[in-house]
C-alpha cells in the first residue's frame, strides 16, 4: 500500500517542478566546482608568487627566466651578484666597470685554462644576451687579446634611455657559443675566368634565403628568384669553407656563385668583387642566398648588372672570413653598476 501511495504521489508532481529541480542540482553543483577551481587556481598562484622569487633568488636558471619575462626590475634585485663563472675549461670574470651618468663600459675576461681555444679573432657569434632592468642599448664586442694569458678582453656598452643615472641597478651578462681559429682571404679568385662565363647556364627557380644589396627591386626571404644551378666539377675552393660553385649570364646580368659551409655553426661569410685592368673596384649590384639540400650551408649568388663590353679585362676577386672552430658552453655573470 505505501509504495502505491508513494508512486500515486509521485504521479500528482507535476513535470515542471521535476524539471526546475534538476536545473537547480546542476546549478549547485556547477557552483560548487567553479569555487573549487577558483580555489584551485588561487593556490597555484600563490605557490608560483611565493616560489619563483625564491627560486630565483637561489639562482635558478629557469625561475629567473620566467619572473626575468614577467619582471625584469625584480628579476634583476633578485639575481645574485656572480662576478666570475667557469664552464668547459673557459672562465669568463668582471674586470672593471666605468659609469658616466645614463652611460656605462664594463670589461669582462674571457680567458682558456685548458687549450687555445681564445685568440686575437674571437668572435661571441651573436649568442650574447645581456639582461637588464631598464630599457636601453646595449652592445659587446672584442677589445683586445693577450697571447700569454690567452686572454680575450670584451667591452659591454650600455646607454639607458631617457638620460637616466644608470647607477646602482644590476646586470646579467649570458653566453653560449664562442667562434675561434678565424682565417681571411682576400685575393683574385684566378681559377674563375670571366671571359668564358657560360652565356646559357644551367638555372633553377626557388625560394631566396636572403638578400642585400642596391638594386631596385628588393627581394624578401620565401620569394622565388632565378639562380645558377651549382657545377661541382669545375667547383673550386680560394679558402676552407667556401666554394665557388658557378659562373654566368642570366638576363643580361653577370652571377658569380659561392658556397659556405656549415653557416650555423661556422658563420662563413664573404663576398665577390671585380676589377678592370685600371684596378678600379666594380661590387656587385645585390646578392641573394638560398639554402643547400642540407640546409646547413648557403649558396650565396652576387649579380653584376654590368654588360660584357665593360666586364672586358675585369678580374674576379673574393674577401672570406671562415671560422675554424666553435665552442658551446654556458657562462654568465651578474653584477651591479657602482661608481
Amino acid at each position: 500500500m505505501r509504495s502505491n501511495l508513494l508512486s500515486d504521489a509521485m504521479g500528482e508532481i507535476k513535470e515542471e517542478y521535476i524539471t526546475d529541480a534538476h536545473e537547480y542540482s546542476r546549478r549547485n553543483y556547477k557552483s560548487k566546482m567553479l569555487v573549487k577551481l577558483s580555489a584551485a587556481a588561487a593556490c597555484i598562484c600563490l605557490l608560483v608568487t611565493c616560489a619563483v622569487p625564491a627560486l630565483a633568488a637561489s639562482d635558478v636558471e629557469a625561475a629567473y627566466k620566467m619572473m626575468y619575462s614577467i619582471s625584469p626590475s625584480a628579476a634583476q634585485k633578485l639575481k645574485p651578484v656572480r662576478m666570475s663563472c667557469e664552464d668547459k675549461g673557459i672562465r669568463m670574470e668582471v674586470l672593471s666597470a666605468y659609469i658616466h651618468g645614463d652611460s656605462a663600459q664594463i670589461q669582462i675576461a674571457l680567458r682558456d685554462l685548458e687549450e687555445d681555444r681564445i685568440d686575437e679573432t674571437t668572435d661571441l657569434f651573436d649568442s650574447y644576451s645581456i639582461n637588464k632592468p631598464f630599457s636601453c642599448a646595449a652592445t659587446c664586442s672584442l677589445k683586445e687579446y693577450d697571447r700569454d694569458t690567452k686572454t680575450a678582453l670584451l667591452l659591454i656598452s650600455i646607454t639607458q634611455f631617457g638620460g637616466r643615472d644608470i647607477t646602482g641597478d644590476k646586470i646579467t651578462f649570458s653566453l653560449k657559443r664562442i667562434l675561434s681559429g678565424k682565417d681571411e682571404f682576400d685575393g683574385e679568385l684566378s681559377k674563375l675566368d670571366l671571359a668564358h662565363a657560360d652565356k646559357t647556364p644551367s638555372t633553377q627557380t626557388i625560394k631566396i634565403r636572403g638578400y642585400a644589396g642596391t638594386d631596385t627591386q628588393e627581394k624578401e626571404p620565401g620569394d622565388r628568384e632565378t639562380f645558377l644551378m651549382p657545377l661541382r666539377e669545375t667547383a673550386f675552393s680560394p679558402v676552407k669553407g667556401v666554394q665557388i660553385t658557378a659562373a654566368g649570364w642570366i638576363d643580361g646580368k653577370l652571377h658569380i656563385q659561392a658556397h659556405y659551409d656549415d653557416i650555423l655553426n661556422t658563420d662563413n661569410h664573404g663576398y665577390v668583387y671585380l676589377k678592370s685592368d685600371e684596378g678600379e673596384e666594380i661590387s656587385c649590384s645585390y646578392n641573394v642566398s638560398f639554402w643547400d639540400e642540407e640546409k646547413a650551408g648557403s649558396y650565396e649568388e652576387y649579380v653584376f648588372d654590368t654588360s660584357e663590353e665593360e666586364l672586358k679585362g675585369c678580374k674576379a676577386y673574393g674577401c672570406f672570413v671562415t671560422s675554424g672552430r666553435l665552442t658551446e658552453g654556458n657562462w654568465q655573470v651578474t653584477f651591479p653598476i657602482d661608481k
